[in-house]
């Protein structure tokens, strides 16, 4: 048989290869395999593992047990608390609570080693209310509750110096003695929290969800989707001038003194917001000049109206505030004439727009130093009209524009 050298060539380089592979392989075998893990962990987690369950930790589940150890030992364990997640280079940062009512005595922590932390609990878990509760007065079988048995006026779940949060699916029962469902002071001001809660529910407590507590914590950049804060004093509730960025996407309040209260901060856009028998929607305090903007669309707000009727917005300060297709119902007009469903002061500016709107429409008060304070209609439908009921004082104004009452067109 007659080779060329072209052939000879091609033969003898794929022989060097081979060689070189095979000794070079004998000689250099390559890194060492990942470290083993303790056995006491290896059955709840390998190094690719992407969620532990606080059951695997010794939580119960049935409303009874103390399971404030054993959640936050997952926690802990999820996050970059423990050396051997270094070898790895990741860790699992998701924590899954299975149905269950898990009773708790103590803050839960989240810390700077848990940033990007997924807490979730069972699906459908978010969005009920009082009326899907047994007759026993226990949460509906089949959701992932939190149950507060500790101090009163204590927090279920504290979020400090960690970002990326995402919490889903979980039940926050305050039982009426917790003072807050979930307080979060993180990161410092200049940060960001891209922080995602969806589908919770905040029961019987005094606030639901607390931003920041010093002027110099961001605690902002928040996504809110399908939440619910029932029988709360406040429902969301922003303490500092850093609390910025916010969006409330499909979100309910029921039976709450006040929905949503910014004494500082803002940059917030709510879509689709529902209340019934809630007293104040929105309260804005102060504002500011990089902060004080506030949109909201196809807002809803209902109610029986025996016992009060509803105050959309309370404002002053630096409070720039839209609404667009606001749907304020008319339960409690006529009980309670004189409750307005704007009451603005110093500096707010208002714009209502597309709006159906009944009863006292507003009252609005002034300063001498500063803007005036304002509130302009546009394109809205009022049962009556406008103009009797909205007060102003000296430094204070309004206009409406393309405005329709009683089948007539009001302009001013």
């Amino acid at each position: 048989m007659n080779i060329s050298n072209k052939q000879w060539a091609a033969l003898i380089g794929a022989l060097f290869v081979i060689f070189f592979s095979t000794t070079f392989l004998r000689t250099f075998p390559g890194p060492a395999p990942a470290p083993a893990l303790k056995s006491a962990t290896k059955a709840i987690a390998g190094p690719y593992s992407f969620a532990v369950s606080v059951r695997q930790f010794g939580a119960v589940g049935n409303g009874k047990h103390n399971d404030t150890a054993a959640i936050q030992s997952a926690i802990d364990f999820a996050g970059f608390h423990h050396s051997q997640w270094n070898a790895y280079g990741v860790a699992p940062e998701r924590v899954v609570f299975p149905p269950g009512h898990y009773r708790i005595t103590a803050p839960l922590k989240l810390g700077p080693a848990d940033t990007d932390m997924e807490l979730c609990g069972a699906a459908g878990t978010g969005g009920w209310t009082d009326p899907a509760f047994d007759p026993s007065g226990e949460p509906p079988a089949g959701v992932s509750s939190l149950i507060w048995d500790g101090p009163k006026g204590g927090t279920m779940l504290q979020v400090v110096g960690s970002g990326g949060i995402k919490i889903s699916d979980l039940a926050f029962l305050g039982e009426g003695k917790a003072g807050k469902g979930i307080t979060i002071n993180s990161p410092a001001a200049y940060g960001f929290g891209n922080g995602m809660f969806s589908r919770l529910t905040f029961s019987h407590m005094t606030d639901g969800i607390v931003c920041g507590t010093h002027s110099y914590i961001c605690s902002g950049d928040i996504s809110l989707l399908d939440t619910t804060f029932q029988n709360c004093h406040t429902g969301f509730l922003t303490l500092s001038d850093q609390n910025l960025d916010y969006l409330f996407l499909r979100c309910t309040a029921v039976a709450c003194d006040t929905a949503l209260h910014f004494y500082k901060g803002g940059s917030v856009d709510g879509q689709l917001f529902t209340t019934y028998n809630v007293h104040t929607v929105v309260q804005i305090d102060h504002g500011g000049i990089n902060a004080g903007t506030y949109c909201f669309d196809s807002m809803r707000v209902d109610g029986d109206g025996t016992n009060f009727r509803t105050v959309v917005l309370r404002a002053k300060g630096e409070a720039n505030v839209n609404f667009t297709s606001l749907d304020l119902i008319i339960s409690g007009v006529h009980r309670f004439p004189k409750v307005p469903a704007f009451i603005l002061g110093p500096t707010a500016n208002v714009s209502v727009n597309a709006s159906m709107i009944t009863g006292r429409v507003a009252v609005l008060t002034g300063a001498k130093k500063g803007p005036p304070t304002w509130i302009q209609f546009n394109n809205c439908r009022f049962r009556q009209n406008p103009l009797p009921q909205i007060k102003c004082d000296a430094y204070s104004g309004y206009a409406l524009s393309n405005c329709i009452a009683d089948y007539k067109m009001i302009h001013s």
